[in-house]
């Protein structure tokens, strides 16, 4: 059977919201209600406004990629199953054990190099 919340303060009242840092249950008469949310005291009030100035700060310094981005992947996949189609082709694959045989061969030159 669910318990209501009562105030921290006012325990003979039923809790109407919670402080967004700290999560206590608060009544009507202990709510603090700004634009950033219900608080119990003006400290917490406080640290959230530094928190979310600063998530605000850290959110302008990450690198948003760009509107071409996606298609520049495109165009690097594209170019990279063309050169696999011309690599296979100049190996003379034609099977997969003959695709295994130019990997090896590859691999091979590769720590001979």
């Amino acid at each position: 059977m669910p318990t209501e919340s009562r105030c921290i303060n006012h325990h003979h009242r039923e809790a109407t919201g919670r402080c967004r840092r700290c999560n206590i249950p608060l009544c009507t008469e202990c709510k603090i209600i700004e634009v950033e949310g219900t608080f119990c005291s003006e400290k917490c009030l406080r640290e959230t406004k530094v928190f979310l100035k600063r998530a605000e700060e850290l959110e302008k310094d990450t690198v948003k990629p760009r509107g071409r981005f996606p298609l520049r992947q495109l165009v690097i996949a594209i170019l990279v199953v063309l050169a696999a189609v011309v690599l296979l082709r100049i190996g003379g694959v034609t099977s997969a054990s003959d695709f295994g045989d130019l990997i090896r061969r590859i691999v091979n030159t590769i720590r001979r190099g």
